[in-house]
Order: C-alpha cells, then structure tokens, then sequence
C-alpha cells in the first residue's frame, strides 16, 4: 500500500508507513458518536480511563522527545483514520501534542504517530480491534461488556457473536450470564474470584442466594 496512492488528513508519507498527528484519527466512542455504523470499533475499556490515567506513557513520549514506539492500527474512513489498535497510544500522544504545542515546538517537530491501515470488511476490523486488547486485557465485567453490547447488535445471535470473537457459542452464552449475576457477583467476577465456567450456575439462582 503505497502512501502516496491514499490521501490522509494530516499525513506524512514515508514508504508505506503513515505517520499521523494524533488528532487527525478517530477514536470511536470519543471522537464521534458510537453507532451502527461503527460498532466495529467500539472499545467497552475507553469510559473507564482517564486522560490522567495516561500520565505515565505521555511522560515517555515527552522524555523521547515525541518519539511513539507502538504502531497504531486503523482503517480508513473517508480521508481519516478510525482507530482499530492503539487507542491509549493516541490519546496519549494527544496529550503529549499539547504539551508540546505549549512549549512552543513547532507543528512539523510535534509527536506523530506511525499507523498501518488495514483494508477489509467490518468483520475484519472487529477481529483486530478484539486483538487489541491482548497488550492490555480488559478486565473479565468489561469483556463481557463488549460481547453483550455486540449480542444486542446482531439480533441476539449466539453464533454470529461466537463467529466474531473465535470462540464457542457457549463461550458467548457464559459471558451474557454475567448480567444474571448480583452486583456483589459481578464485583467477585471482575476481581477474578469468580471463574467464568461457574458463572451460568450462579446466575440462574435467585440474586439473594447468588451472594449467600
């Protein structure tokens, strides 16, 4: 893929690599509404992170004078880049941008990030937005999140959820019987002190057994 074939808002060519100001991508959920039309890049983990959660890693872009060493992946959407891999790397290279455009460096010698785009299906996307999350797992209530959240979308399907994320349809089904849970049993889940195998069996007792 050739970078010069492909106009990108804010780009910068080198081979076939893009390097991209930060605030030229799209992170969904963020940057623009979570839709129908974008369900494929939606991430359950991006409202539980705070910019200040991020202090550490704009700190190493800043200290390696705007130097980003993880690679974004995206797709293209128009002449912007939606965000499938790397949405803690373009938030924090955001916030290091600022820093930087504070302290009076120039635009061109401000942080850029290095993306590789993906040309596919929404399918395909999907898969390597779930990848994504291997580098830094979500926690097991914000997994089951995601998979409830693409359950609603598909007409309650198990086996087009189960198609999507690899897995079994019971593997599907396991993750939505944490909704059955109480709150006390969702929090035992979360913290991992309850297995995902002994979930189904909990959720279909009455709520105020469940947490006997």
């Amino acid at each position: 893929m050739s970078g010069s074939k492909i106009p990108l808002q804010g780009h910068i060519s080198r081979g076939d690599a893009f390097f991209l100001d930060p605030n030229a991508l799209v992170i969904v959920g963020l940057d623009v509404p979570e839709t129908d039309e974008n369900w494929w890049a939606q991430c359950a983990r991006l409202h539980d992170e705070k910019d200040s959660d991020l202090s550490g890693y704009v700190a190493d872009i800043l200290a390696s004078d705007g130097t980003v060493d993880k690679v974004v992946q995206g797709c293209k959407d128009g002449n912007k880049v939606v965000v499938l891999d790397g949405r803690r790397t373009t938030r924090s290279a955001r916030i290091a941008w600022s820093a930087q455009a504070q302290a009076g460096v120039k635009v061109d010698e401000r942080v850029k990030i290095r993306v590789v785009l993906h040309q596919g299906e929404p399918d395909d996307w999907f898969r390597i937005n779930v990848a994504s999350h291997k580098a830094k797992p979500l926690s097991p209530l914000q997994a089951a999140k995601g998979y409830l959240a693409v359950f609603k979308r598909f007409g309650e399907d198990h086996k087009r959820v189960a198609e999507l994320y690899g897995c079994t349809a019971q593997t599907v089904k396991n993750q939505l019987a944490v909704f059955g849970l109480s709150e006390g049993g969702k929090k035992a889940f979360d913290e991992g002190k309850l297995p995902l195998r002994e979930v189904a069996g909990l959720a279909a007792l009455p709520r105020e057994e469940q947490t006997a």
